[in-house]
């Protein structure tokens, strides 16, 4: 909240840089912001919107997919209210304000009071929206000259005052909406021209089929399957992670050695975060084989909210094989038992453990061979292992090569 105030601070609070060129800058947002504390600032006046008549905001602010919540204003008399007062050239895109409660006189959005020559673009809002006079919406009071919103919804409410009150925008000149979206049912509003009215039903999943045309949902928006996020609406993918998180702690450990055959079940830790979606349970597989599919038969075991250690028993033989190597995974997943629709945790880690020697009769030692195993997790994350076994001592050199077929990293020379 320091930076975002930083950003619309007076000269007097920030004289260097000065407000013409923090004005003028292009921002980006890196986590979401709890802006709830503005609902006591400036004697209950709340935030004071970024850009004025002289000079506008004229650099851009992307909010990588983040949010802003329960952002307050309070400014009853005054004109060019929102988050941003008045742009001009500017972007604002990949930004969720949620929770936004904004009172002003006229010229009145979420996002910004006035905009001219300005892109809104992958943005929506949620709350409420007042202006006492005219020219209030949703994300703007008012675009003109050659101004844009696409891919962007309000499910907020708008009061409008005596006329051009819109569920996007309140008065909209030569400029363009497309792939635009407002609830008439929450908005209180339903115009024409200005973005697509829709009912709760046809925003909320599963959609109204043109309703998010060309919606990106690979890069920038989520679906709300289960209506656990954003009430069956779409949300920005950085605002909450849809895959559930990983389990923890298996029992036995991952590579523990000389397990009893006697083993009566499998246990592990799930810690629910705040910022990932609960899971609707856990797919349990195990194998003498290191390689688990989706075709291998699995239990099912439900997730219990507030729940941390998890236990399976059924998975298990009537008795484990001696000297065997066992290999199991617990998937955490959205998806409903007998359904595909959902989502699983992501990077999830396949655990192993080998049981005792049966002691009544002599057990050869296992034979090794020589294998250079699958890297986990996958190299795109921050670590990764490699591991490898020889079927008898010899001289190794571990080399990263390429695309172009050119050594990057020697990872072991033994030579």
């Amino acid at each position: 909240m320091e930076n975002l105030f930083w950003i619309a601070a007076s000269d007097e609070v920030v004289p260097e840089p000065d407000r013409n060129t923090r004005w003028s800058s292009h921002y980006i947002q890196t986590a979401n912001i709890d802006a709830s504390e503005t609902r006591e600032w400036f004697d209950g006046a709340g935030w004071k919107p970024i850009g004025r008549i002289n000079p506008h905001f004229i650099g851009s602010y992307d909010g990588q997919n983040h949010t802003i919540d329960s952002l307050f204003i309070n400014r009853p008399n005054d004109d060019y209210i929102g988050l941003f007062s008045l742009t001009f050239v500017s972007t604002i895109e990949n930004l969720g304000v949620t929770n936004v409660n904004i009172n002003g006189n006229e010229l009145v959005g979420s996002l910004m009071g006035f905009k001219r020559n300005s892109t809104i673009s992958n943005c929506y809002s949620t709350g409420s929206v007042t202006g006492r006079k005219s020219h209030v919406g949703g994300l703007a009071g008012m675009q003109v000259s050659n101004s844009v919103i696409n891919n962007s919804y309000n499910k907020a409410n708008v009061n409008g005052g005596d006329w051009d009150a819109g569920g996007l925008v309140g008065f909209r000149g030569a400029s363009t909406i497309s792939n635009s979206y407002y609830n008439t049912e929450i908005s209180g509003q339903r115009d024409e021209g200005k973005g697509e009215p829709r009912t709760t039903e046809q925003m909320t999943y599963h959609y109204c089929e043109d309703t998010y045309v060309d919606w990106d949902f690979d890069e920038i928006w989520s679906p709300d399957f289960d209506y656990l996020v954003n009430d069956g609406y779409p949300f920005l993918k950085w605002q909450f992670s849809y895959n559930p998180n990983v389990a923890l702690n298996p029992s036995p450990a991952d590579n523990t050695k000389e397990v009893s055959v006697d083993l009566k079940e499998l246990q592990w830790d799930y810690i629910a975060d705040e910022a990932d979606v609960n899971p609707a349970g856990f797919r349990v597989y195990l194998s003498d084989t290191e390689e688990l599919s989706e075709e291998d038969d699995f239990l099912w075991v439900p997730y219990v909210e507030e729940q941390v250690e998890y236990k399976s028993s059924e998975i298990l033989p009537a008795q484990l094989e001696y000297f065997t190597s066992y290999y199991w995974k617990v998937v955490p997943t959205t998806k409903e038992q007998g359904t595909g629709e959902g989502v699983d945790a992501e990077d999830v880690p396949v655990w192993s453990f080998r049981t005792e020697k049966d002691t009544s009769i002599e057990q050869p030692e296992p034979r090794l061979v020589t294998k250079l195993k699958n890297n986990y997790p996958n190299p795109f994350n921050p670590n990764t292992i490699i591991r490898y076994s020889l079927e008898e001592k010899t001289n190794v050199e571990l080399l990263i090569y390429n695309t172009r077929g050119q050594v990057v990293r020697s990872l072991v020379d033994d030579s």
